[in-house]
């Protein structure tokens, strides 16, 4: 399954579940509460919308700026694991150097992190047994990317490493 949609489908739950409760607790016995099913439409569409706005929106990404005939190897959509929350961007790879540029995401931030300077490439897990992405360890840091293929990426980034 693309790792993409996972997002959406989260936005869809989380929204379903908030409307559900607060309908339930705002009413509080005056009325009775609509059906579940009446809850999940506007999650959905929302989630659709959500989905279509993240996919879409590439047209304006602005590329990073890459040294005088420096080969991009590898580039997909993703996301970066920060300490908060899930940053939308994309993720490259150079001969010398793995980039990350958020680009949906306030405040934006840029990740470069130079292929000699790492210690070692594993698959993400969440909550130990569902493959997610990309860790990329270096000697201070530990940086984790939600990408599809964490096993193409990694062969990709010891060939070059």
């Amino acid at each position: 399954m693309n790792r993409l949609y996972l997002g959406p489908i989260i936005f869809v739950v989380l929204i379903t579940l908030y409307r559900y409760i607060f309908d339930y607790f705002h009413i509080l016995g005056n009325q009775n509460v609509e059906p579940f099913y009446s809850y999940l439409i506007p999650g959905i569409l929302s989630g659709i919308l959500f989905f279509f706005l993240i996919t879409k929106l590439t047209f304006f990404f602005k590329f990073p700026r890459f040294r005088e005939k420096e080969i991009v190897i590898k580039e997909q959509g993703g996301y970066h694991l920060t300490k908060r929350h899930y940053s939308p961007g994309k993720l490259f790879l150079t001969p010398t150097r793995l980039i990350f540029k958020s680009q949906y995401d306030i405040p934006k931030h840029n990740i470069m992190i130079p292929l000699d300077t790492t210690n070692s490439y594993s698959i993400y897990k969440m909550f130990g047994f569902i493959i997610m992405g990309l860790r990329v360890k270096t000697e201070n840091v530990s940086e984790i990317f939600i990408v599809n293929g964490p096993k193409q990426w990694i062969q990709a980034l010891q060939t070059f490493a």
